[in-house]
């Protein structure tokens, strides 16, 4: 094949691909466990791109993270005389660089491949974080012949699956299978799925797309509520079965629980001393709001990831100077409610990450989190990570729609973002 029939313009195409994920069994926090398989043709050298992979890992502490189980690669040529030839990826072709404390990328290129290659590879990842159940895409920007993933959920879990994108599944089937999940001596059912398609084509945003990943075909997973489970990474539990997030107040109140959000939002700020420095000296309510959005901003620095959870916690991350979209702007939220400003957090989604469905929440929806602060009668919005913004502005990548407010003061509400 020295070109795709569908489209001759594509500089690769994904013959096969195929994923699944499921929850480990007889583990004291039971992790999922992902694994991706895919099988790509290379036919210019515009597509060897697609045979260098970066997977992100992340890492909450020291007994909170992602782990890399597995990752395997061959690259098929053909020889001199027509052979196939075969070459395996090597242990050490695979680099992980840490970036921080808490993000780190693996990296591998697949070895020899140039013009009509064939690559092959796969990976395993298992991770605690069971509200990040795996997302997976169908569309991307190359045409694919098939993909294909299963999953398998018991009924500890309860999540809601949304299919966005205008393409149809070619196959969606669902099943119950008993004693296909063990805990602490007891057997428990699942629901297995496979979501198949056939014939996608490749994903071409056009000019007036504001969020072009809203109409990429993909099918999402956001965990509604949960059975309790002792010991449980990341959960304020009591008993029975844990509302998380069947509709936007209960994921609003679990929120606020969050150790990781809540709790921070709901602290005074650590440092007192040096805010009490910064808001006396100002007569007005909205000077001191600005003093204090200045007095964050320029003793952050955005490390560039998203997120509406704090990565190290207010006290942490300001000793550090460096934080993400959370870190920085729940840090901003406390300063100002420690000094007498009246302000919430707003979730939102970023252009990049896509529109938020208001029918049902979901934090693949919300990767972002800003200040809504309120003086008078007035709403300003506050985003401390971008140093060429002012107090009352956003960057554009956070003009997306509307935002939902998580408040401490009032109620919860959407709100159009400016």
């Amino acid at each position: 094949m020295k070109t795709y029939k569908g489209d001759t313009s594509v500089n690769a195409l994904v013959l096969t691909e195929y994923g699944t994920a499921f929850f480990v069994s007889n583990a004291n926090v039971p992790p999922i466990q992902f694994e991706y398989h895919v099988k790509i043709k290379i036919f210019n050298t515009e597509g060897l791109k697609k045979g260098t992979v970066e997977i992100p890992l992340y890492s909450r502490d020291k007994g909170s993270y992602d782990q890399l189980r597995s990752v395997k690669g061959i690259t098929y040529n053909k020889g001199d005389k027509g052979q196939l030839e075969r070459i395996n990826l090597a242990n050490d072709q695979v680099q992980t660089t840490k970036i921080d404390e808490h993000h780190s990328i693996v990296k591998f290129t697949l070895p020899k491949m140039s013009k009509g290659s064939v690559i092959e590879y796969s990976y395993i990842i298992e991770t605690p974080y069971i509200n990040n159940f795996k997302t997976w895409m169908f569309q991307s920007d190359i045409p694919k012949l098939s993909s294909t993933y299963e999953i398998s959920i018991p009924k500890l879990y309860g999540y809601e699956v949304s299919l966005k994108g205008s393409l149809p599944l070619t196959t969606n089937t669902f099943k119950e299978v008993p004693r296909c999940f063990f805990l602490n001596g007891v057997n428990y059912e699942c629901v297995t799925g496979i979501y198949h398609m056939e014939n996608i084509p490749a994903f071409v945003a056009q000019p007036n797309m504001l969020s072009p990943k809203s109409f990429m075909s993909g099918v999402y997973f956001q965990l509604t509520d949960m059975a309790v489970i002792s010991n449980f990474v990341d959960r304020n539990m009591s008993s029975g079965r844990q509302a998380i997030a069947r509709n936007w107040k209960e994921f609003s109140d679990f929120l606020k629980l969050q150790d990781n959000f809540g709790d921070q939002i709901k602290k005074k700020f650590p440092f007192k001393n040096e805010l009490a420095k910064v808001a006396e000296q100002q007569t007005t309510p909205l000077d001191k709001a600005k003093a204090v959005f200045t007095y964050i901003q320029k003793n952050f620095t955005w490390n560039g990831y998203d997120g509406i959870f704090t990565d190290d916690g207010v006290k942490k991350s300001f000793e550090k100077r460096k934080g993400s979209v959370g870190d920085i702007n729940i840090a901003l939220i406390s300063a100002l409610n420690s000094a007498g400003i009246s302000a919430d957090p707003v979730l939102l989604s970023t252009r990049d990450n896509g529109t938020v469905n208001k029918a049902a929440p979901s934090l693949n929806d919300l990767n972002y989190v800003v200040a809504k602060v309120i003086i008078g009668d007035k709403v300003y919005f506050a985003d401390a990570t971008d140093p060429n913004v002012v107090f009352g502005q956003l960057p554009s990548r956070a003009l997306n729609g509307q935002g939902y407010i998580i408040s401490l003061h009032s109620t919860d509400d959407w709100i159009d973002l400016h």
